[in-house]
């Protein structure tokens, strides 16, 4: 249950995921401006090889990979890098504008610019698949290979019925239509019809499969998942930070789960629920599995949210035999 309730909290509140233990890891701190004149901490973490940028997750900063980087930087060329708004990156006003997911998608690239790097291997933990998705579906030249730390799930990859986290399915659907309405309204008339036609074929059903499937389960389970209302900024990112992604085909990409182990001493109401939460859990893995037959997928039982720091030697040694298959050794 310590998974499930360490990522709702990092997708829902992260104003209150700030809190960093004193920086004593050996790298160096450097910082981007953005096209929008902000500054964005990178960190730099040393090491030869194949480059590798690590992007944190909703309401953190790069600083969660401090135990991980350097050993990750035996063998790459490893930075990392706080998303606007965050840790010691600028905040820019809270306006939906500034906080899109093809905002912070055009981040990550103006990073790469800034550190001369054509290509990267991009690692995310959480909520940062979803700018790993974005980068391989619009920005795929730049893109090496994709390491997702627990991250591949709503955001990250759309499927209808997708449980985690919970009705966000929803929240993408209605982005989606958003979209593609105004499209049609202000685009050609042979557009306006395609868009039209496709919105009613495919993705009102896709709304109707994914509020069913909320609905049924917040029926089945004890009692509701929020904690309270989420902080103004998670509001932002939550909401605009919705794309509806197709399977990432042409990139090679290692999904990591975790697994959260069962919590000791719950109610058998609890208990319930953590059974339910797991399950539907399992069967978005499972559709993430059959929609990437070539990708490299990892459940890791017992692990936390984030997984680099509960199971470091794991997901250590699956990067690397990720990248001995897809990059030159370094000279």
């Amino acid at each position: 249950m310590r998974g499930f309730i360490l990522a709702a909290a990092l997708l829902m509140a992260p104003a209150l995921c700030l809190a960093q233990t004193a920086d004593t890891t050996a790298h160096e701190v450097s910082f981007v401006t953005t096209s929008d004149g902000l500054k964005l901490e990178v960190l730099d973490y040393g090491g030869q090889g194949s480059p590798i940028l690590l992007i944190s997750g909703g309401g953190r900063t790069a600083h969660d990979f401090d135990a991980f980087a350097p050993r990750l930087a035996a063998r790459h060329r490893v930075f990392a890098v706080t998303r606007r708004g965050l840790g010691q990156s600028d905040k820019p006003p809270l306006n939906p504008e500034a906080h899109t997911l093809a905002r912070l998608i055009r981040d990550d690239v103006e990073v790469l610019d800034a550190l001369k790097l054509p290509k990267a291997t991009l690692a995310g933990w959480s909520l940062g698949g979803a700018e790993l998705s974005g980068m391989a579906h619009h920005h795929p030249g730049r893109v090496t290979a994709l390491v997702y730390l627990d991250a591949a799930y709503a955001y990250a990859f759309y499927a209808p019925a997708n449980a985690y986290p919970d009705a966000v399915n929803v929240e993408i659907d209605l982005a989606d239509l958003r979209d593609k309405l105004q499209a049609a309204r202000f685009g050609a008339k042979a557009d306006a019809a395609r868009i039209y036609d496709q919105v009613l074929t495919r993705d009102l059903a896709d709304l109707v499969t994914d509020i069913r499937a909320a609905a049924e389960r917040r029926r089945q389970l004890s009692k509701g998942l929020a904690e309270g209302p989420p902080a103004p900024l998670s509001k932002l990112m939550t909401r605009q930070n919705m794309e509806k992604f197709p399977a990432v085909t042409g990139i090679p990409i290692l999904a990591v789960f975790a697994i959260p182990a069962s919590e000791p001493d719950l109610t058998p109401a609890a208990r319930a629920d953590e059974a339910l939460m797991l399950k539907w859990r399992r069967e978005q893995i499972g559709r993430y599995r059959a929609a990437h037959p070539a990708a490299r997928i990892v459940e890791i039982d017992g692990a936390d949210h984030d997984v680099f720091n509960s199971h470091p030697d794991i997901v250590l040694r699956e990067i690397e035999a990720l990248l001995d298959r897809v990059v030159s050794p370094a000279p």
